[in-house]
């Protein structure tokens, strides 16, 4: 709650009153612990809360002057009309004016520059610069030499776009814990080399993220670049999906990328929700701080199961000690899974990409998937389709559990002979896989299977006739399709 409160000069609490009324306000916070601290614990717990609040105190301070500080961020691009062109500055000076209309919460901001040294180029914080959270960089601060910097790092300094937005891998301690937003711009000289950045750090506000992305600067004009690029008429149904497939993406990834990658991506995934393809997008973070993995699944094939495997698949395969991950569902029938892996330092960067697409499509697989596959063997790949979206919906849960792929192919194909055949009875003759035998022990069974579209038959006629043939029943697995007519299957281990 808010109370109004009254303190003496050393901050002693001298007075409550109701808020409403009072000069000077305080929000009350309790907290309970759900164990015993011994004596570090409690001290360490004690100074990460008071850190946290000195952040706090640190942004609200600051917050006037780091607003100005936007809008010095702002005549810096405007003063870059010699090394970049008139959109993108523009572009630039209308996202920092967007920030600045309850878009952002501003928690850090700081100059860095870049000077020459007998060792090299090196970067340092500008002294006395920090605002917020960077308040604190000394009054000589710290330098880098360039060439000390990662490889990523140091192509930043050497060219690139006028300004970059990206998201840190250190979470905010104001506001929300979330990783923080991170928007920095290039300061050049008259030879077009970078000698400066302005950095400034905070979180996206919920009206930023409800906003369309097709209305925010920067991402606007990116839409605008990837409808070109890819031929699209106004209006038209690639135009539209498009859209919609732009504004269902994670603003985050929208800043990150470049507009080639983007559109390349895009038009990839308009084509894949015409095929319900399962389909893997990866891409690096330009900082390297984390790797940003799409997977697009059919809806219908979606589950938290099918999510949790994904993620443990992809923190092994990059390395990483943390992953987030955002749906969006697709008006065609599909969902994309965006997720983001942070990495480490050293972290693989040669990732068998087909390899780890053809793990995520097996992954995503389902008992109709198999079935196809196992029929395209028999009958190839439309007819196969067309037996699968006739046939697998009518088989019980315990026949997909139990009944190997081979022998439920056979079925398949045997069962759509039966209804072509205008016949009530078709006997089918089946060898079980000795790698996936549905026996316990012993060696691999002879399957004589009998369909019968009317019905179950009376076991006391059958075994006669099979034994008559000189061949012993070891089991007899009964099945009852789920269609109207009630279709059975015998099948008879021998």
């Amino acid at each position: 709650p808010v109370i109004g409160t009254e303190r003496s000069d050393d901050g002693t609490l001298v007075a409550v009153s109701t808020a409403r009324m009072s000069a000077h306000r305080e929000s009350v916070q309790h907290f309970e612990v759900d164990r015993r601290l011994d004596a570090d614990a409690a001290k360490a717990l004690e100074e990460s809360i008071r850190s946290v609040l000195r952040d706090v105190h640190a942004a609200v301070d600051d917050f006037d002057p780091m607003r100005r500080a936007v809008a010095k961020m702002a005549e810096a691009a405007k003063a870059s009309v010699h090394n970049y062109g008139y959109e993108e500055i523009a572009e630039a000076v209308a996202f920092l004016d967007w920030l600045l209309d309850d878009n952002y919460v501003f928690l850090g901001y700081r100059d860095y520059e870049i000077d020459d040294g007998p060792e090299g180029p090196h970067v340092h914080a500008v002294a006395d610069s920090g605002l917020g959270i960077l308040r604190g960089n000394g009054s000589e601060p710290s330098s880098i030499l360039l060439a000390d910097l990662p490889l990523h790092l140091q192509e930043r300094y050497s060219g690139g776009s006028l300004m970059v937005i990206a998201k840190t891998n250190r979470n905010a301690t104001v506001q929300r814990d979330a990783r923080m937003d991170y928007v920095g711009l290039r300061r050049l000289d008259d030879d077009g080399r970078m000698v400066a950045e302005l950095r400034l750090l905070g979180l996206f506000t919920s009206k930023a993220y409800i906003t369309p992305a097709s209305e925010i600067p920067v991402l606007r004009s990116k839409l605008q670049q990837v409808l070109k690029d890819q031929d699209v008429i106004e209006g038209s149904h690639d135009y539209k999906s498009l859209v919609q497939v732009f504004e269902s993406f994670p603003k985050d990834d929208l800043f990150a990328m470049n507009v080639d990658a983007l559109s390349e991506m895009l038009g990839d995934l308009v084509e894949t929700e015409e095929t319900s393809a399962v389909r893997l997008f990866v891409r690096r973070d330009a900082l390297n701080r984390y790797v940003s993995v799409l997977v697009t699944v059919p809806r219908d094939r979606f589950n938290a199961d099918l999510r949790k495997k994904l993620q443990a698949l992809f923190l092994e395969a990059f390395g990483g000690h943390a992953i987030d991950y955002r749906l969006a569902l697709g008006e065609s029938g599909d969902a994309r899974i965006h997720f983001s892996v942070w990495i480490e330092e050293g972290a693989p960067l040669d990732i068998d990409i087909a390899e780890l697409e053809r793990t995520a499509v097996a992954l995503a697989r389902n008992w109709d998937d198999r079935v196809i596959e196992a029929l395209r063997q028999r009958v190839g790949e439309h007819e196969a389709k067309v037996l699968a979206s006739a046939w697998t919906s009518l088989f019980p849960e315990y026949y997909e559990t139990s009944t190997d792929l081979e022998v439920v192919a056979g079925d398949v194909v045997c069962l759509d002979r039966l209804v072509g055949s205008g016949r009530d009875v078709l006997v089918g003759l089946q060898n079980e896989v000795p790698s996936t035998t549905t026996t316990s022990v012993g060696d691999p069974l002879t399957r004589i299977t009998v369909y019968r579209s009317s019905g179950k038959l009376n076991l006391s006629e059958m075994m006669p006739l099979i034994e008559h043939l000189g061949l012993i029943v070891v089991e007899e697995v009964p099945t009852r399709l789920t269609n109207e007519q009630g279709t059975f299957i015998h099948d008879f281990g021998v």
